[in-house]
């Protein structure tokens, strides 16, 4: 073997689609890659994005091949939560220094069960130390309702999401007290719960209508007047986006895409689906859903 003959391996900085392109590359050539990433997890950036410009295509369709191509391809080796402390040497012979953050997990031996997450002993402990303890105050009606929700869920693994969604159906939202209650009753840290409840649009933590309205933004729909169909709402209803008409009947809100481009614009209101929404469509769609004639 000549001794001027470069071989070894390739490494590649950065996890985003960019660098995953480049070590698919160099993988496919017969190169050893090491993909390096200071996050979690590869990806970047685009895997937060919902529409990529121009094509409008879903991020996530258009990375997610090239996600499962790197973890299945045997000369890619990924590491992450590690950043690029310094490099030696000259192109085809140069060392590589990592500083690699700790996971706190034998990623060997983790198989994704999520055992770890539910017994971990600082996002499901609730210390106390030093804090006053708040009265909760509940109506012995609201007191027996919410008890049989937590009954029904109590001891099973991945309690919480059911139990909000009881309360939520119940009441149409998540009451501050409610929710301190099942905390005490759960074992579950407050921070948690109100991180879960914000986390899903499906719950709110203040009172919403009896019909949520939820219109489009999405580019499609924001050409074929998305914004003056909103402007439309808020002028029948008297409300702006995220609040609630005084009669409880109605809330407004925007979502960045329905899923249905072809029919744009669209708007939902609760489970109904409203396609090629006009102007003059308006009025005659909220008259079905309220007992007031809207001009």
């Amino acid at each position: 073997m000549s001794d001027n003959k470069k071989i070894g391996a390739a490494l590649v900085v950065g996890g985003g689609v960019g660098g995953m392109q480049a070590a698919l590359d160099l993988a496919e050539s017969g190169i050893k890659v090491y993909l390096v990433d200071n996050k979690s997890a590869i990806g970047g950036v685009m895997v937060q994005l919902d529409k990529t410009f121009p094509t409008n295509d879903c991020a996530m369709c258009t990375i997610a091949p090239r996600l499962v191509q790197i973890g299945r391809h045997k000369d890619i080796e990924i590491i992450t939560l590690a950043d690029v402390q310094s490099i030696r040497g000259e192109p085809g012979n140069f060392t590589v220094t990592l500083r690699k953050k700790p996971r706190f997990i034998n990623e060997d031996k983790c198989t994704g069960c999520g055992t770890c997450v539910a017994n971990c002993p600082v996002t499901n402990k609730i210390y106390l130390d030093g804090a006053e303890k708040v009265e909760i105050k509940l109506e012995p009606e609201d007191l027996e309702k919410v008890k049989g929700v937590i009954e029904e869920y109590k001891g099973e693994q991945g309690a919480l999401v059911p139990v909000l969604l009881e309360i939520n159906a119940a009441y149409n939202y998540l009451p501050e007290n409610v929710l301190r209650y099942i905390s005490e009753e759960l074992d579950i840290p407050l921070s948690l719960i109100y991180r879960v409840a914000t986390f899903y649009n499906a719950f709110s933590l203040k009172p919403i209508g009896k019909h949520k309205i939820t219109v489009c933004l999405g580019t499609t729909c924001h050409v074929k007047g998305a914004p003056r169909i909103v402007d439309t709402l808020e002028r029948e209803l008297g409300i702006k986006i995220g609040e609630t008409t005084e009669d409880m009947n109605f809330t407004l809100e925007t979502v960045n895409c329905l899923g249905c481009c072809g029919l744009a614009a669209v708007m939902t209101i609760d489970e109904d689906l409203y396609g090629k929404v006009t102007l003059a469509k308006i009025p005659k769609v909220i008259e079905q859903y309220t007992e007031i004639k809207v001009s």
